[in-house]
């Protein structure tokens, strides 16, 4: 008889069909028949006697323990057509039907990296950057030249929190190119905001078809919903819907605030709107805000190759 087992203490090696197959170590120790059990599912068949490739390392097809059959997760959604999404962090994987899948880069082998988000101004002449805030007693801290450029943390009173040359400091606002959130435009006041309450929820879950109305979890087109929704925009449930509202512009007109829509590999070949499968929030510098991957949730990303070629219009709707 053939079994598959897993021990509290110790790493178990069993084979089958002559290759060897090694489980970790489990909360207790249990014993799994490898019994000839068969299944099928859109067309394809399947056995205890067969492996699957996990992704990692092969694995058998089914076991049965105490009179129940399981079968490898992984093996079961793809039978399915669906896809398995999973995260790390909380041990969890999520089936997902992969004509609703957000990830326009799902077929992109390997991890999707992260980008970072930061508001940079440029000095327009040679200035100081002082310890402190104080208009009689500033302390200096160093010098900046003219054409540096700074990453502008926060902004009060004539002063801008920065960080220069790896150090925190503070220079006066009129030695910068950087415009006070209250001399901007309406549009980009907004956007801005738009593009700060969104940053709060970085590393926030993805959940495909996320409930409206809570912030635990977003899908691509929940996020949307809220964050523009909060600033008084009425926005419609799923991307397909959101693409229809605003003004069409060109990818080299995009400004802060403009929606930008993908269409995904499971949708790349309909038609109209049906291409359309995830939305995101231009914050600039060929950046976005979104969310789009189980393991990732909201994050920054850079419009690579990968993402450009699966562009389809921009919307803006400030």
């Amino acid at each position: 008889m053939r079994k598959w087992m897993t021990g509290a203490a110790a790493v178990l090696v069993v084979a089958v069909g002559g290759t060897s197959f090694v489980a970790s170590a489990a909360p207790a120790a249990v014993e799994a028949v490898l019994a000839p059990f068969r299944w099928s599912a859109n067309g394809q068949s399947f056995s205890a006697s067969a492996t699957f490739h996990n992704g990692t390392e092969r694995v058998p097809g089914s076991m049965n323990y105490k009179g129940t059959t399981y079968i490898p997760i992984r093996m079961a959604a793809e039978a399915l057509g669906l896809t398995v999404q999973w995260d790390g962090k909380t041990s969890t994987a999520t089936l997902v039907d992969s004509e609703n899948d957000d990830d326009p880069v799902s077929d992109v082998p390997g991890k999707y990296p992260n980008a970072s988000y930061t508001v940079s101004a440029k000095l327009v002449k040679n200035a100081a950057l002082y310890q402190n805030m104080d208009e009689k007693g500033a302390v200096v801290a160093s010098g900046l030249k003219a054409g540096q450029s700074v990453v502008v943390l926060s902004e009060a009173g004539g002063w801008l929190k920065v960080v220069a040359d790896g150090r925190i400091g503070y220079a006066r606002t009129n030695v910068t190119d950087y415009v006070p959130f209250a001399e901007r435009p309406a549009w980009e006041r907004t956007a801005d905001s738009i593009i700060e309450a969104g940053l709060a929820y970085l590393g926030t879950p993805y959940e495909f078809d996320a409930d409206l109305g809570q912030t635990a979890t977003f899908d691509c087109s929940s996020f949307v919903n809220y964050l523009y929704e909060m600033h008084g925009m009425d926005m419609p449930r799923n991307s397909r819907q959101q693409s229809g509202l605003g003004k069409t512009v060109a990818f080299e007109d995009l400004r802060k605030g403009d929606l930008l829509f993908f269409t995904t590999p499971k949708r790349a070949n309909k038609e109209g709107v049906d291409r359309v499968g995830h939305v995101a929030i231009y914050v600039g510098g060929g950046k976005v805000l979104h969310t789009f991957r189980v393991g990732i949730g909201v994050t920054v990303t850079q419009l690579d190759k990968n993402w450009t070629d699966r562009f389809i219009s921009a919307k803006r709707v400030i």
